[in-house]
C-alpha cells in the first residue's frame, strides 16, 4: 500500500488527476491483484481477506526484496536469467502456499499471518537466519539468493 500510493504521489507530481493515477499505478500490481483473486476462486475465500494476507505474508518474508535480489544478482549470462526466472518462480509457488495455509486455516483474522509465524517460529527463524545473513552480504551470489529461496519452499511446503 505505501509503494502503491507513494507511486501515485509520483504522478500526480507530473499533472495526473487521483483517478487516472490510481488507475495508472494499479497496472503495475495486475499480476498480484490476479494472483490474488485467483487464490479467491480456488479457496472461495474472500478477496480483501485473501488480500490483506497475500500482502501480509510478502512482508513478513520480504518476498519483494528476495525477487528483486534474484534478478538483481543475475547476470548477463543466459543461464543466470533463467535461474533467475525459475527461482522468481519458487517464490511465488512458495507465496501461494503460504497465503494458501493461512486462508484455509480459517483464521482470516488480522493477526493469522503472526500466529502462523509464531506456530512455525523455528522454520520461520530459519529462514530469517538465511535472508538476514545474505542482506548482510555485499554482494550476494544466485546461490545465496536460491538458498534462500528454497528455505521459503520448504517452509511452505511443511505447512500445506
Amino acid at each position: 500500500r505505501t509503494l502503491f500510493e507513494a507511486r501515485v504521489g509520483e504522478i500526480r507530481e507530473v499533472g495526473a488527476d487521483e483517478g487516472f493515477s490510481q488507475r495508472l499505478m494499479t497496472l503495475r500490481f495486475l499480476d498480484q491483484l490476479l494472483e490474488i483473486l485467483d487464490i479467491c476462486r480456488e479457496m472461495q475465500s474472500e478477496t480483501l481477506t485473501t488480500g490483506r494476507v497475500y500482502y501480509e505474508v510478502s512482508e513478513a518474508f520480504d518476498i519483494p526484496w528476495l525477487r528483486r535480489s534474484t534478478f538483481a544478482v543475475a547476470g548477463d549470462d543466459q543461464w543466470e536469467q533463467r535461474a533467475a526466472q525459475v527461482l522468481s518462480e519458487d517464490l511465488s509457488r512458495a507465496h501461494r502456499a503460504l497465503v494458501i495455509a493461512i486462508v484455509s486455516s480459517g483464521n482470516d483474522t488480522p493477526d493469522s499471518t503472526q500466529e502462523l509465524i509464531q506456530r512455525r517460529s523455528r522454520d520461520v527463524q530459519r529462514f530469517r537466519n538465511i535472508a538476514d545473513e545474505l542482506k548482510s552480504e555485499e554482494s550476494p551470489g544466485l546461490a545465496a539468493v536460491s538458498v534462500a529461496a528454497r528455505e521459503l519452499s520448504v517452509l511452505a511446503s511443511r505447512l500445506s
